[in-house]
């Protein structure tokens, strides 16, 4: 297996509307290198350590699972629609430096399996572009409803739970955020608001058919906070957010739930 310590993606044979649409992806970003990763865990976690163009995966890309439309209606308002700024970028350079040995040599894996790891992560970019817009994934609760997609979807396909009750859970998760955010708000302004009792009722309800708790994004015990949104020079380390915290989700065992 290789070992990389940087490795650089370039855009430079990609087609102009191709460079765009990846320029307007980092632009997105708060931390280009750092949602690399993200990224690239999350896509290792739901497709596997295979070519992007191998008959097994480049098929599936272009099939929405069933809860990558509720994704959409939870955190498409966060979806970056400003891109005036944006500075195109012809390549794209990625340190491994400040991964753990384990990261990095998923990531190398990953790498070594593809038959072009150029336009595979050009590819893998698309994909998410087009699965869930452009947003930023290092966000706390971005991680938290990808990666209970793939909890959920796991389920689904093994009969454990239904469309319906999934649907169900993502209505109930977005009264209560709906809620909080009310109460944030209020407590802001001084005005204090209290959970409607049909919501608290709702998320008593919410379907538990299994016994595995769905997984939750926690940050690594040696993650810090940048004090600023300046771009860190650690790309495994996340920039300030001013409204929402950028934790890293865990890697989920998906062996562990088909075994």
């Amino acid at each position: 297996m290789s070992k990389r310590k940087v490795t650089v993606f370039s855009l430079v044979t990609a087609p102009e509307e191709e460079v765009i649409t990846i320029n307007k992806w980092i632009h997105a970003q708060n931390q280009t290198s750092r949602s690399v990763f993200i990224m690239l865990s999350y896509f290792i976690d739901r497709f596997g350590m295979k070519d992007v163009f191998s008959e097994d995966v480049h098929p599936a890309l272009f099939q929405h699972s069933t809860t990558d439309a509720l994704f959409n209606k939870m955190i498409g308002q966060q979806e970056c629609s400003d891109f005036s700024d944006m500075k195109v970028k012809t390549s794209i350079s990625i340190s491994f430096t400040s991964l753990s040995e384990e990261d990095s040599d998923k990531f190398n894996h990953w790498l070594d399996q593809q038959h072009n790891s150029v336009s595979s992560f050009r590819m893998v970019i698309k994909f998410f572009i087009s699965h869930f817009g452009y947003i930023d994934i290092s966000k706390f609760t971005v991680q938290k409803y990808l990666y209970l997609g793939l909890h959920y979807d796991l389920l689904v396909s093994r009969q454990l739970l239904s469309i319906n009750d999934v649907e169900a859970f993502y209505m109930v998760e977005g009264e209560i955020n709906s809620q909080l955010t009310k109460q944030q708000s209020s407590i802001t302004n001084n005005v204090p608001t209290q959970t409607p009792p049909e919501v608290v009722e709702k998320a008593a309800e919410q379907p538990s058919v299994h016994s595995e708790s769905p997984p939750r994004p926690t940050a690594s015990p040696n993650e810090t906070r940048s004090p600023n949104k300046s771009e860190s020079t650690n790309p495994g380390s996340p920039k300030e957010d001013e409204n929402e915290d950028t934790q890293d989700a865990p890697d989920i065992d998906l062996d562990a739930f088909l075994s």
